[in-house]
């Protein structure tokens, strides 16, 4: 309300209300005044893509330029039947409803007709019908239009509703897609007294309806085509999945294994990924990609797809060698006996007819021994050897005679597959698989996507690319493959590893396939930076708890990723086991072997904002102990250090430490420890996280040569006018696109201000705010001015942000004239 006031105050001094006996120099000023404010609002509505927010924004500045008490927006519905509410609000009533007040509005539509005849009767319908303006200087004395509804809720309420003014809100079709309503318009030079909405105020109404019409319709027609999108995308899926069910909940979740890894690497403040932050545009690409890895397997035949079996192609084959075997064994038998009656017409002895059944017995058996082994060989669990590749072929040489032709046990497809070393696909039917990614990149690329999503088709066909370059379909490698189609290829194979729903597999064990992942990191066929972040994080247990049976859980080992992380090792003694350890987790430890050196080489890194994440110090170091001389040390982040002693259960450490771990130290304790520091503290790389010498530059670099600004706010429109509005002056203005990237460059280097939005993606202004006070906090740093760019139609945003830790708040859109107001507040004055 304060900063309505001032705008208020500044309406009265460019002369208020304009009467018919103003004087041109006050008609001059107010116009002069509106204009700029409209041209501020129309800067703020054509970029706001929040369709909650833009409602509000509309009904909020038609109210400003007219000094209307309240005001409603109506909504057409989709079958143009009647109007919605859509946004109320009342301030003698403190009434606010819809848009982001989270209070709905329960009032019910207004029809368009009745009976089949045009509602004339109520004028929100008859303006949305008519496409005309009114303007009532007093709904009670109005006969034109029914206004029972108004005088009931005055009623019940004590509210006295008198002028109104309703204004149509059309589209670029010249359609009407809304109804602002305006109520009782208030004189502010003589005490609020209602009166008449000035026809002045109404031409500017008017125009701001038709601006907010078209902002209002760029952004449902961006939202559309975002729903249109995924319903595509959906209907791909279903698809796939009435083509192969599998396919279907693979790819669902092979999107929720991504999006975990890449929320988990925005939250990663040090090692390999301290730099990467995914804004939302980019998640939106990397999630559709997502979705749509697998859109080639519509082509893909399903028989290829679903094989689980060596020998399945339409149908699994291996009834035929059954049948086969039954007719060749049948054989035998026939010609057995046709030998045997030959012996008996020929006289022959009973031994003979023995020796006939035992030759009979003997190629019965051997015949079953190649039949359960041919059949044996159909299952994918066992891997061929060259062994049993060759008894595979001989037993293809084999033949039995059908109607006086000889015919093989095995045909030679029938060889070649039971003859596949791994798994049930031969190399045609794997080119077949394969070929599924360059139809995926190829069928995305002929789709036009937007600029923010462009890449989507590059990510999508990459999933099965791999570092060493040995992937398809375009052998890429680790200089041209991107970080999605990383993330995205770790999700699609830990998925397909423990998948229950596979055809041609058993669910495998959750330790076996991290151990596979392990192969592969080894191979350069993954990303190693992913893979670790995915175990060490603890996300590949977190999905296993979502979507593995029981059956499946088993003892896993995980080792902490340490790539990327500074470690000291402080030990007199022989601690080769340890480095050795550290090192095959990722940490290229600096070892030394005094006190003296150690205290150095901590406390200097703690002073440069630069400290290590882990320190092993023996406590033995120093003649006073190098543990107190740091704990001494006012700040010094001593929940990162692991204390080494001979025997942890004896004596205690000289003061709180992580850990205590004997020498030599045992693998998994030494586990335990590391865990439980990179789990338990944030750290950020180039950040000082206890103390930055009371805001001196000390610890964080400042910006030269003039003040240091921060603005913070995701509207590109915002930063450009900022930039405008400074570019004659010496400030130097650094951008941040959300509360996250807010937060992280006030802890990397000094600002004299902080501009910072209250509504952000990824961390709301109002949490990055408290993030940073807390930091200021913990770290001693001089607090930094922080100005609230507030939301004049979200109630409260203004004292919220004060009490969320912000020094001043200022509404948007921020005008040149308050800018300087407060760079003249809040910089140092040379």
């Amino acid at each position: 309300m304060a900063e309505r006031d001032k705008d208020q105050e500044e309406n009265r001094a460019v002369g208020g209300p304009v009467g018919p006996g103003a004087d041109a120099a006050a008609l001059s000023a107010f116009q002069l005044y509106h204009l700029g404010k409209y041209a501020e609002i129309g800067m703020a509505l054509s970029g706001e893509e929040n369709v909650d927010r833009l409602l509000e924004m509309i009904v909020h500045e038609a109210r400003e330029i007219t000094d209307a008490d309240a005001g409603t927006l109506y909504l057409v519905n989709a079958e143009r039947t009647h109007l919605d509410f859509a946004i109320l609000h009342n301030d003698t009533m403190k009434t606010r409803m819809g848009g982001t007040s989270g209070v709905p509005v329960k009032l019910p539509p207004v029809p368009l007709h009745v009976d089949g005849a045009p509602n004339h009767a109520n004028v929100s319908s008859y303006v949305a019908l008519s496409g005309d303006i009114i303007n009532i200087a007093d709904v009670y004395e109005s006969e034109e239009f029914d206004f029972t509804g108004p005088r009931k809720y005055d009623q019940a309420t004590g509210y006295r509703s008198k002028s109104m003014l309703v204004i149509p809100l059309r589209n670029h079709e010249n359609d009407v897609i809304g109804v602002l309503q305006l109520l009782n318009a208030q004189d502010v030079t003589r005490g609020g007294a209602v009166g008449e909405f000035a026809d002045d105020r109404v031409s500017l109404v008017a125009s701001l309806a038709s601006q907010a019409a078209a902002a209002l319709t760029k952004t449902r027609l961006i939202q559309d085509l975002k729903d249109l999108f995924y319903a595509f995308i959906k209907s791909i899926a279903n698809a796939i999945e009435e083509k192969s069910p599998y396919t279907g909940g693979h790819i669902n979740r092979v999107v929720d294994i991504t999006m975990m890894i890449a929320r988990r690497i925005n939250d990663m403040d040090e090692g390999p990924f301290a730099d990467v932050h995914f804004n939302e545009d980019e998640l939106e690409e990397l999630k559709l990609a997502s979705w749509l890895h697998d859109i080639g397997k519509i082509t893909t035949p399903e028989w290829v797809v679903d094989k689980a079996s060596k020998l399945q192609t339409i149908y699994d084959r291996v009834d035929l060698v059954q049948q086969r075997f039954d007719l060749a064994a049948q054989t035998l038998r026939t010609r057995s006996l046709e030998r045997k009656v030959a012996l008996l017409e020929g006289g022959a002895p009973a031994q003979a007819l023995r020796d006939e059944d035992q030759t009979l017995a003997e190629a019965l058996r051997t015949l079953e021994e190649d039949r359960a082994f041919a059949i044996g060989c159909n299952e994918p669990g066992e891997f061929m050897s060259d062994e049993r590749r060759a008894r595979v072929r001989a037993i293809g040489e084999r033949t039995f005679e059908l109607n006086g032709q000889p015919r093989r046990l095995l045909t030679e497809d029938e060889v070649a597959n039971l003859c596949i070393r791994k798994g049930t696909l031969t190399d045609t039917e794997r080119a077949i698989i394969e070929n599924h990614a360059r139809v995926t990149g190829r069928m995305l690329s002929e789709l036009p996507f937007p600029k923010k999503l462009a890449r989507v088709p590059q990510y999508a066909a990459g999933h099965h690319e791999k570092l060493d370059g040995s992937g398809y379909p375009d052998g890429l490698d680790e200089k041209t493959l991107p970080l999605q189609a990383r993330i995205m290829a770790v999700a699609d194979i830990f998925e397909a590893l423990t998948a229950q729903d596979r055809p041609y597999k058993k669910p495998m064990p959750l330790s076996q396939a991290v151990k596979i992942l392990g192969f592969m990191k080894k191979d350069r066929h993954i990303d190693p930076d992913v893979h670790d972040l995915f175990l060490s994080s603890k996300l590949f247990l977190k999905y296993a708890e979502q979507e593995l049976a029981p059956a499946q859980f088993d003892a896993v080992t995980v080792n902490p990723a340490l790539k990327g992380r500074r470690v000291l090792v402080a030990s007199g003694r022989d601690v080769s086991d340890l480095t050795a350890r550290l090192e095959a987790w990722g940490a290229r430890p600096e070892v030394v072997a005094d006190g003296a050196t150690a205290r150095d080489l901590l406390l200097d890194a703690f002073r440069d904002c630069r400290p290590y994440r882990l320190a092993f110090v023996d406590e033995g170091l120093g003649t006073q102990g190098l543990l107190g001389e740091l704990c001494a040390a006012e700040g010094f982040p001593v929940y990162s250090v692991i204390a080494l002693c001979d025997d942890p259960r004896a004596g205690a450490p000289a003061c709180a430490v992580a850990a205590r771990l004997g020498l030599p130290v045992d693998e998994a304790a030494l586990r335990e420890a590391v865990f439980a520091v990179l789990e338990g503290h944030t750290f950020r790389e180039g950040v000082n996280p206890a103390l930055c010498l009371m805001g001196t530059a000390a610890g964080r670099p400042r910006r030269s040569p003039g003040p240091a600004v921060l603005l913070v706010d995701d509207s590109a429109n915002t930063r450009m006018m900022l930039r405008y509005h400074l570019r004659h002056t010496d400030v130097v203005l650094d951008v941040a696109a959300n509360g996250r990237q807010g937060v992280d460059a006030v802890t990397r280097r000094i600002y004299d201000m902080v501009l910072m939005a209250t509504r952000l993606p990824v961390m709301d202004g109002l949490s990055a705010a408290r993030a940073i006070r807390q930091w200021e906090r913990e770290s001693g740093a001089r607090p930094v001015p922080l100005v609230a760019m507030t939301l004049a139609y979200i109630p409260q945003d203004a004292s919220l942000s004060l009490e969320a830790g912000f020094t001043s708040t200022v509404e948007r859109p921020v005008t040149g004239v308050r800018l300087q107001e407060l760079l003249h507040r809040h910089l140092p004055r040379g």
